[in-house]
């Protein structure tokens, strides 16, 4: 079982819910181990949870936080140069 206090908001139960499906199906979907994709989904979502209330770290070299990460990568590059038609 999971050292996690019991949450009886229904939208954090849904959540777990759904994390500990993607588990058990990343796991090939055995049976008769519901509890432990139960008690993995709560671990992984508290820890989501406590990370995303965490202050940024700050760096050594300039005292300011980090930047997150970018989520998108950038837009692609051609390399390829537009021609312009002359007015003939």
């Amino acid at each position: 079982m999971s050292d996690h206090q019991p949450h009886s908001e229904p939208a954090h139960e849904q959540r777990v819910r759904e994390r500990a499906y993607l588990l058990w199906e990343a796991a090939g979907k055995p049976e008769g181990r519901d509890l432990e994709f139960w008690d993995g989904a709560q671990t992984e979502l508290a820890e989501e949870d406590r990370a995303a209330m965490a202050p940024p770290a700050l760096t050594a070299a300039t005292g300011f936080a980090e930047p997150p990460a970018p989520t998108l990568a950038p837009p692609a590059r051609t390399s390829a140069r537009r021609q312009v038609k002359k007015p003939a």
